[in-house]
């Protein structure tokens, strides 16, 4: 490949752009724990009634059940039958995304870039080229998308694919290719992080 040529870049997320705490891009442990008391807390608030042991019940445990299977599936696990069956019982009125930005927040708090991944970003803004995120993640995009806002780097990719809304997830070409295609650049020309 001619480098030279290179005429956009596609980065991930985490490790290149954002220190994922434990790696897995989702609360764990004693982060795990103060979301789920936020969830809960979301759901009181919402006019709805539910325990620590409903969450796991009704969400947590079925869906890390499918979450294991991810890569056989080459999905991410899907949230939204958990959640739904969690609305029915508790009745509250919370949405997808605030139920799990809730639990997300405690350890979203927690994700910070790498060092000089903003001075690379910005450096690569200068430039003429094209960039595009591209990263597996279990959650829906928005709620990662908020924590790169949060530290000034969502405006430096002129598009951002997160594999929990794409419907696949890397190592599957899918995601490289929406992204290629949504930034009009050419696969010959582009190079991933």
């Amino acid at each position: 490949m001619d480098y030279g040529k290179i005429e956009s870049v596609l980065l991930d997320m985490g490790g290149v752009i954002l220190h994922m705490a434990g790696g897995r891009g989702f609360p764990v442990s004693r982060l795990d724990w103060r979301g789920r008391q936020a969830m809960l807390q979301k759901i009181r608030f919402s006019g709805g009634r539910a325990t620590l042991d409903d969450l796991e019940a009704l969400v947590f445990g079925p869906w890390l059940e499918e979450y294991g299977r991810r890569e056989e599936l080459g999905a991410e696990a899907d949230w939204r039958p958990h959640l739904d069956r969690l609305r029915s019982r508790s009745r509250t009125r919370a949405s997808d995304l605030e139920l799990l930005s809730a639990w997300f927040g405690p350890y979203g708090e927690q994700l910070v870039p790498l060092e000089g991944a903003a001075e690379a970003l910005a450096m690569l803004g200068d430039s003429d080229l094209k960039i595009a995120l591209v990263s597996n993640v279990p959650l829906p995009g928005e709620v990662y998308e908020t924590v790169l806002r949060r530290h000034g780097m969502a405006g430096s990719f002129d598009h951002l694919v997160f594999s929990y809304d794409a419907g696949s997830r890397k190592p599957s070409p899918a995601m490289l290719r929406q992204a290629i295609v949504a930034i009009g650049a050419e696969p010959g020309k582009t190079v991933m992080v």
